[in-house]
């Protein structure tokens, strides 16, 4: 799944790895190597993917070729950052991560760590490096966006803070669906698979698309899930665990509906003494009474693993009566609603 190599001939090695491109490129390269890789990139960025470049260069200076070729890119949706580090510029280290599990270096490095490590390693030089980068903004009356995640590296069902920032557009939206009203807003969400999310901005005279790719990483061979049907939101939630001393709790309403399974990518069968067997994406599912345990049991190439589950209910009739009152005004229950579900999220914390 993860891959770090050396590519002693940088420029063409991005020429033929961009084409296998998917969902995202974080690349840090110098003003002469980019030249050289621009086809290939405008190539790449007519797919939907999410884009980012640091350019490494001595000077603040640009080129009238390096400003157009700038300037298509931040036209196609792709952040361009500069930078002026002369020592980042003299070490010449640049690499390029595609889909966040792929890392070509342009110069050989030594380490003991497992390849995954080393993506991650990349990962955060990479973000460590924008934050002391200049982001290229070439028109003040063209459409900005901000569009950001507080992680782009997440387990099946852990939640993450979604944020966007929008200046000079008439209207926006965001794919997957995700209910977005206000040019400045935020929503906590939970993916169970690789997700890669597009903001459409348009005014009357440009329509941009941004995006921004989330790895949901399922390196671990089994990912327990436990979800509630909310008849107010009339929606399944996945609910977020608090662990204590290896034990997984878990809270939601008392007589609420739950829904209780794992996924994995190996063929294993788990064993609790309430629910018998339960196979991977088979949920199981019953209305909580009393704070129920779960103590599954499984193999895991000849290991014996387990892993103890706890759900507690809890009532609170104040949350009731305000649920009942926003039902009888539907213009303020977006509003509610998303309130509702922040406190929710508190709850599981």
């Amino acid at each position: 799944m993860y891959k770090v190599y050396t590519a002693p001939n940088f420029s063409e090695e991005l020429t033929e790895v961009l084409k296998n491109v998917t969902f995202s490129i974080e690349l840090l390269i110098s003003k002469d190597d980019i030249l050289k890789t621009s086809k290939s990139i405008f190539n790449l960025i007519e797919k939907d993917i999410q884009a980012k470049i640091i350019i490494s260069s001595n000077t603040s200076k640009k080129s009238l070729r390096i400003y157009n070729l700038i300037n298509r890119l931040i036209d196609c949706g792709v952040e361009v950052y500069w930078n002026t580090d002369l020592n980042l510029y003299k070490l010449n280290s640049h690499f390029l991560i595609f889909d966040k599990v792929n890392v070509v270096n342009k110069i050989f490095y030594n380490s003991n760590d497992n390849v995954e490590n080393q993506v991650l390693y990349f990962l955060d030089i990479f973000s460590k490096i924008l934050s002391k980068s200049t982001l290229i903004e070439l028109n003040s009356d063209q459409i900005k966006i901000v569009f950001n995640s507080e992680k782009t590296f997440v387990k099946p069902y852990e939640p993450v803070l979604i944020k966007w920032k929008i200046k000079n557009a008439d209207f926006f939206k965001i794919t997957p669906t995700i209910e977005a009203n206000e040019f400045i807003d935020e929503t906590t969400i939970q993916l169970e698979n690789d997700t890669l999310f597009k903001l459409s901005a348009s005014n009357k005279n440009e329509f941009i698309d941004k995006f921004l790719f989330i790895k949901v990483n399922k390196s671990d061979e089994i990912n327990f899930y436990v979800k509630v049907f909310d008849p107010i939101l009339n929606e399944t939630i996945f609910l977020n665990p608090l662990i204590k001393q290896g034990i997984e709790k878990y809270s939601c309403y008392l007589g609420q509906s739950v829904f209780i399974g794992f996924n994995s990518n190996l063929d294993i069968t788990l064993k609790d003494t309430k629910i018998g067997k339960l196979t991977t994406n088979e949920d199981y599912n019953f209305v909580l009474t009393k704070s129920t345990d779960f103590h599954f049991k499984y193999n895991f190439n000849g290991i014996k693993k387990e892993k103890i589950i706890n759900i507690i209910p809890y009532k609170d009739n104040l949350i009731l009566e305000k649920i009942n009152n926003n039902l009888k005004k539907p213009s303020e229950s977006l509003s509610f609603i998303e309130r509702l579900k922040k406190f929710f999220n508190k709850l599981q914390t």
